[in-house]
């Protein structure tokens, strides 16, 4: 691995198990299911809190009442949680998500998002837990900048239609910056 201190890296985290919901009671109903989410629409909170010990779970609230769910593939909790919706729930709807998902990190990384996206993600404040939905090369996206030991990382989704052709462009400005392509088991250190 380069020295993500001095190099941009990317990871391709599509393997992550996801489960998305909305509705009027969805809040409640995850609530009474024992995860912790955001008070706030566009923010997102980790999974920790709610008994999974991955560092690459979350809960997202995309809207006052439609939330994403991402974390391991094998999680127990995840596979609870899919079968419930699927069994049918009052007011509470699945909502499918068949993302493509990765992660930018590493020194210069700011400079690899601001070749392809209008926002100023250096300029977020991180204690707000912001999820932001924008444009990455003309591809509808939803981000979620974190913070790290070496700095800030971002995690992007994106519809799979559209995943190989952002993977390539996102993974070319990479390496063009001296940085490369990591595997997920770096980000599960």
């Amino acid at each position: 691995m380069n020295d993500a201190a001095t190099a941009p890296w990317i990871v391709d985290t599509s393997c992550l198990g996801r489960v998305g919901l909305k509705g009027p009671a969805a809040a409640d109903w995850l609530k009474q299911a024992d995860i912790r989410i955001p008070e706030q629409a566009n923010s997102w909170t980790s999974m920790e809190s709610s008994g999974e010990a991955s560092s690459l779970s979350l809960v997202a609230r995309l809207g006052s009442t439609e939330f994403f769910i991402e974390t391991e593939a094998d999680s127990p909790r995840l596979r609870e949680l899919a079968q419930a919706l699927e069994n049918g729930q009052t007011q509470v709807y699945p909502v499918l998500r068949q993302d493509r998902a990765f992660v930018l990190g590493g020194k210069g990384v700011e400079s690899v998002l601001v070749q392809v996206c209008n926002v100023n993600f250096a300029s977020l404040p991180l204690e707000s837990n912001p999820v932001v939905l924008t444009l990455i090369t003309g591809v509808a996206v939803v981000v979620v900048p974190q913070r790290e030991r070496e700095g800030r990382r971002y995690r992007i989704w994106c519809d799979p239609s559209f995943g190989r052709y952002l993977w390539n462009t996102l993974r070319a400005i990479v390496v063009e910056s001296g940085g490369e392509e990591l595997g997920i088991e770096q980000l599960r250190k």
